[in-house]
């Protein structure tokens, strides 16, 4: 089962992130695989007119969390400058039975990227990612808030986003599929009109070339997008992340402003 899923569950943090108006949200997600729950994630998003700060938390859940007791927390920062998002900086740490990881990112004038990575979670030799390519990228949780940020400005998430980790070098390149209504469903309640987003993964650098997970990552993600009650500006309210051994479904459970 963790090979299912270990793949995809970091790319969650592309889709939880701020939303592009000023506001402050807490945000509890479910995520199952087929019938079973398998992830709980918490977002913690604040977004001023200048400024956003985003903390969102993974765990397993269920029978999974005792088999499999892994949990991961990222926070990004920065500025909104002009209508584009400018990160600051990025931190992640994960952990997987005795394993650690720690992630640091920083961001300077001109797109420069510096970083550090401390710690190994997974097994396998895995590709540098050049300097070059780290360039004017986003992390992964500001990237959710570009695509937010353009769907507010152009009435379109379609476009691509760069992405640096830490660890992995990717594009995501959305696609607008415009609303649609959302079915009803046992896992949340929300129903309607919604804005579907789809993304595909375009791999660049930093991805696993030995071990059990190489070659495993997400190949489509569809998401979407609706106000989680009166008066909030859209979130990801549903999302699928189909991947190379699976697919998992993410529920938005529970809104509110903290």
């Amino acid at each position: 089962m963790r090979r299912r899923w270990a793949a995809l569950v970091l790319l969650f943090l592309l889709l939880a992130g701020p939303a592009a108006a000023a506001q402050r949200l807490a945000l509890h997600y479910d995520v199952y695989y087929l019938l079973l729950p398998v992830l709980s994630v918490d977002v913690a998003s604040d977004t001023a007119p200048a400024t956003y700060h985003t903390r969102v938390a993974l765990r397993t859940a269920g029978l999974l969390a005792t088999l499999v007791p892994w949990h991961s927390e990222a926070v990004a920062h920065g500025r909104i400058a002009h209508g584009e998002l400018v990160p600051d900086g990025y931190r992640a740490s994960s952990a997987y039975r005795e394993r650690r990881q720690e992630i640091d990112l920083e961001y300077a004038a001109g797109g420069t990227v510096r970083g550090s990575v401390d710690g190994v979670l997974t097994d396998g030799d895995r590709e540098e990612v050049p300097d070059d390519l780290r360039q004017k990228t986003v992390d992964p949780i500001t990237a959710s808030a570009v695509v937010a940020q353009r769907l507010a400005a152009t009435g379109s998430c379609a476009g691509v986003v760069p992405i640096f980790d830490g660890l992995r070098r990717y594009d995501l390149v959305y696609e607008d599929l415009g609303m649609t209504e959302m079915e009803t469903s046992r896992r949340d309640p929300y129903h309607g009109p919604a804005r579907l987003c789809r993304a595909s993964v375009r791999s660049i650098a930093g991805f696993l070339r030995t071990g059990d997970r190489a070659g495993e990552r997400a190949s489509e993600i569809r998401t979407w997008l609706a106000a989680p009650f009166a008066g909030a500006a859209p979130v990801a309210v549903r999302i699928d992340l189909a991947g190379t051994r699976g697919t998992l479904h993410a529920h938005l459970a529970s809104a509110a402003v903290p």
